[in-house]
């Protein structure tokens, strides 16, 4: 079979000769849900394989992260199958983006860089979580097949927020770090935190101050026991959550007048982790490193997707 870079074998015009028996964008497109299925298995069997003979992810033993997202690609045929228009950021603006929905999974460490533990492509007016709960028993199957023997978090952002998530992590063996919307039941849970209970955390231009050990910031975090998920039947769940909280800059005084008193903007976060809470809110916001694994893919084998019909 010879495989070429056009999707249907149009390059033919530009070439003298018969055009080659099949394509790589026809070859991919009769693949069934059981073939991709086949493949995953086969890419998560090589990367355990690949992480034994080499040191792909040291500390593995200790700590390993899971972080699962996300993103919308932009495709421009009217007629590509699966592509829909779904929501997706640019420049902080939510837009409505003809394309398809890629979901993935990530194994990282403290000392390692991210390294792809499954991926699905899906429609593109397919939701953030569709898939997600069995996307995350496999990443984390995955990571013990890479020697991450230790603890396992796995961490998402606030699409993934649900008891078949949260549920499926902990099934498999791991904890779990989302991000929760700010709801009327989250909101009166942050209000119930005494104000003695916030902690001041590192945060971009954090002091450090010897004489009281501590960091000095507007940033703190703070953290009370939260019950998620009560509307659903036998679904309640009991664990932490952490909150943290930096100073409402955006909003100015008249001139000469001072603050009366300080204004927050608040990101919670629900999660079953073992750390300490200065620890495990920190290893939360490392969660964007997700991202970079994204813009990668953009630069790179996502800005290759045929674009022909």
């Amino acid at each position: 079979m010879t495989w070429t870079c056009c999707a249907t074998g149009r390059c033919r015009r530009c070439l003298a000769g018969s055009g080659p028996p099949s394509t790589l964008g026809s070859f991919l497109r009769s693949f069934t849900w059981g073939n991709v299925l086949q493949l995953g298995k086969v890419n998560r069997v090589f990367l355990g394989e690949l992480a034994c003979r080499a040191p792909l992810l040291p500390g593995e033993d200790t700590l390993a992260f899971t972080d699962i997202d996300s993103m919308q690609k932009r495709v421009y045929g009217h007629a590509k199958q699966g592509a829909a228009f779904g929501h997706t950021k640019i420049q902080g603006k939510s837009l409505l983006v003809r394309g398809l929905n890629a979901l993935a999974a990530t194994i990282s460490t403290p000392l390692a860089a991210p390294v792809i533990a499954a991926t699905r492509l899906r429609g593109g007016n397919a939701n953030s979580a569709r898939g997600a709960a069995s996307l995350a028993t496999e990443a984390v199957a995955t990571a013990r097949a890479t020697g991450c023997s230790g603890t396992i978090v796995v961490r998402a952002d606030s699409a993934f927020y649900s008891a078949a998530f949260t549920g499926a992590v902990r099934a498999a063996g791991a904890f779990f770090s989302v991000t929760v919307q700010m709801n009327p039941h989250v909101k009166a849970a942050i209000a119930g935190i005494s104000e003695d209970a916030w902690k001041p955390i590192k945060y971009p231009r954090a002091i450090w101050d010897d004489q009281l050990a501590c960091w000095v910031s507007d940033a703190q975090a703070a953290e009370v026991s939260y019950t998620a998920f009560t509307s659903k039947k036998n679904k309640a769940l009991t664990a932490r959550l952490i909150v943290g909280r930096v100073k409402d800059l955006t909003r100015k005084a008249g001139g000469g007048q001072g603050e009366l008193f300080p204004l927050w903007r608040y990101h919670a976060v629900f999660t079953d982790s073992p750390f300490t809470l200065i620890q495990a809110e920190a290893q939360h916001r490392d969660h964007a490193i997700v991202e970079q694994v994204f813009a990668d893919w953009t630069d790179g084998p996502m800005a290759h997707l045929p674009y022909i019909d």
